[in-house]
């Protein structure tokens, strides 16, 4: 089969959008399938910066995957509408003849138009699309009409409305959460499109619960607390910083331990210097993803994300399903009970809290730092939830079957 996959993230890009998707072509790739991978140009690194002549950078081949990448100095936000907007007529003037697709897939988030140009390509070739969506799934922009200049204000909401829009010219589209299904079949824009549940899992072989200490003894503490993520302010990690605060007045050897980079990293340096407590709190830049689990299986308990953004209630972190795969539980607020609950019953796989209380969320770390039995339990439900539920393989092979079945449109609304 012959697939074209729109995506705004894909290596040498960090993050768990990048991996995932990157994942998901490998895996196809590796069933035979032969890809075009449309990606924004990135900065990155200056292998994939565009030259300007037909020897540079932006275009690579690996097995069956063939990947192009648009002009890197389309800068953001700008790049959400543009970039995807050359790799269409791109595609359209230099693919088309030589590689005609049977499929497009479309990677979703709110803020750049893969989809929508996903969408626009399916229909010139009358071919299905099918879109996966990583995490944030409608158009929220409340935040940034606070930050941004008016014109990137009208640009950043235009963009989001017409990326949920798209949804309705798609033939199947996976969610990563049931609460994230629900909420997009209850909208009667969506009565054609067929959605089915496809979570973010995990290789199971490549995070393995391994009791280590090393970082306790590098850092001279007894309890270490680990975020390892995106560092950016809307995720809450300021929240934690200020609960340390309290925490360290019973266990005054406890440790934070933020593992990533963003926007906010000068920030929430600055932030600790304030609150005076930076001999507790340690910023490393990022790591490899085969390393995330030596620094999981070296920590207490890890923290999800923080925030009043309601629409986080939808998600599944996939930092918390790397957490649960090495055998530790999370504090978070309200997340996906896929996830959060055992079988969506009362066996709890993490501390969620409905509202950002750093009174609570110090409460809560100290009672996963002293109450060891209750601390097992939940990291024994969770990691059962994973080997059972989030086995990257099984569900892979349930996404091929899926997208195979809508080229032979077997896919309809009655999924």
């Amino acid at each position: 089969m012959n697939i074209v996959y729109f995506t705004n993230y894909y290596s040498p890009q960090i993050g768990a959008a990048s991996i995932y998707t990157e994942k998901i072509i490998q895996y196809l790739a590796k069933k035979g399938h032969k890809i075009i991978v449309l990606v924004r140009g990135s900065q990155t690194n200056p292998n994939h910066i565009r030259l300007g002549n037909k020897k540079d950078r932006s275009e690579e081949f690996h097995q069956n995957i063939r990947i192009w990448r648009s002009n890197p100095r389309i800068k953001h936000p700008y790049s959400a509408i543009f970039s995807h907007g050359e790799n269409f007529i791109t595609f359209i003037h230099k693919f088309r003849q030589s590689f005609r697709p049977h499929i497009i897939i479309s990677q979703y988030h709110s803020f750049h138009l893969a989809p929508v140009f996903g969408a626009l390509l399916a229909r010139f070739f009358k071919i299905p699309h099918v879109v996966r969506s990583h995490d944030i799934f409608s158009p929220y922009y409340g935040k940034l009409q606070e930050k941004a200049p008016l014109l990137e204000r009208v640009y950043l909401k235009t963009t989001a409305q017409l990326t949920f829009k798209s949804i309705k010219y798609t033939d199947l589209f996976f969610t990563t959460s049931s609460e994230h299904k629900m909420h997009l079949q209850s909208n009667s824009l969506f009565k054609k499109t067929c959605f089915k549940l496809h979570p973010n899992g995990i290789h199971i072989q490549d995070f393995i619960p391994v009791k280590s200490n090393q970082l306790k003894r590098k850092f001279n503490c007894k309890n270490l607390i680990t975020y390892i993520g995106l560092l950016d302010i809307d995720l809450g990690i300021q929240y934690f910083i200020d609960s340390m605060v309290i925490i360290n007045e019973t266990q005054p050897l406890t440790h934070f331990l933020i593992i990533g980079m963003g926007k906010d990293k000068k920030y929430l340096e600055k932030y600790i210097i304030q609150k005076g407590i930076q001999k507790y709190i340690h910023i490393l830049p990022p790591v490899i993803h085969s390393e995330i689990q030596f620094y999981v299986n070296n920590s207490d308990f890890c923290l999800g994300i923080l925030t009043e953004d309601k629409l986080y209630r939808y998600c599944i972190p996939v930092k918390c399903v790397e957490y649960m795969a090495c055998k530790k539980t999370f504090i978070s607020t309200l997340i996906s009970k896929d996830i959060s609950f055992f079988n969506y019953k009362s066996n709890k796989t993490g501390i969620t809290i409905a509202n950002i209380n750093t009174k609570e969320i110090a409460k809560q770390s100290l009672k996963l730092l002293r109450d060891i039995k209750y601390r097992e339990e939940l990291e024994n439900n969770g990691y059962n939830l994973i080997q059972k539920n989030y086995n990257w393989d099984n569900l892979m092979s349930y996404f091929e079957s899926e997208i195979i079945n809508c080229l032979k449109k077997k896919c309809d609304n009655k999924c």
